[in-house]
């Protein structure tokens, strides 16, 4: 009887019946919880009731951008962005038209509609978005319902999903966060997570 020397390295990944990779037993299977260690979350919350009207958190529990739908101002939702100890900026603005809700994102997103910003693929599974001369790319992740990954090309800059009924995480890594997508990844989160028809 052979045995496999490698065995002791078993992985989660056998056991729940999904496929072996294609090194069977040569080496350890990467732990898919540890493959994004490096993310730094920022979590809207207080939905009054959605994420229409909320606030984000960053990693320190400091209350880092203000969502807000206002009666005053209907058929518009603007996102502000708190950084202490200078007043509220106003970062994007959305634009709830009948036909097309808009988007602008200030310095970076000139003023269009979200269905050409946000283009939903041609089989539907994806989302592009232009920004800053780069493409990138928003797919739900296969292993994990609700979660949204950000990719451009092959690298990993992020990901959104419901954390609970009552928030939605936005976790970025160092590169994302260098590059300034925090407040695009916030703008995309209100559109994905807000129940409204956005093409």
């Amino acid at each position: 009887m052979h045995q496999n020397p490698y065995n002791g390295w078993s992985d989660s990944a056998s056991r729940s019946g999904a496929p072996r990779p294609s090194v069977f037993g040569a080496l350890p299977v990467p732990d898919a919880s540890r493959r994004h260690a490096a993310l730094t979350t920022f979590t809207m919350t207080s939905l009054d009731p959605t994420v229409l009207n909320c606030v984000v958190v960053g990693p320190q529990g400091r209350v880092q951008y203000r969502v807000s739908t206002d009666d005053t101002l209907p058929g518009y939702t603007v996102i502000k962005r708190l950084p202490p100890p200078r007043e509220a900026r106003s970062i994007a603005l959305i634009e709830w038209h009948p036909r097309h809700p808009r988007v602008e994102v200030r310095g970076s997103v000139p003023k269009q509609d979200v269905r050409d910003w946000l283009r939903m693929s041609r089989d539907q599974t994806y989302r592009t978005m232009a920004l800053r001369e780069a493409q990138y790319t928003w797919a739900p992740d296969s292993r994990s319902a609700g979660q949204i990954n950000l990719h451009a090309a092959t690298h990993f800059f992020g990901r959104l999903s419901q954390h609970a009924p009552d928030s939605v995480l936005i976790e970025l890594t160092a590169d994302a966060l260098q590059l300034g997508l925090l407040d695009t990844a916030v703008v995309v989160a209100v559109l994905l997570h807000c129940g409204l028809n956005i093409d």
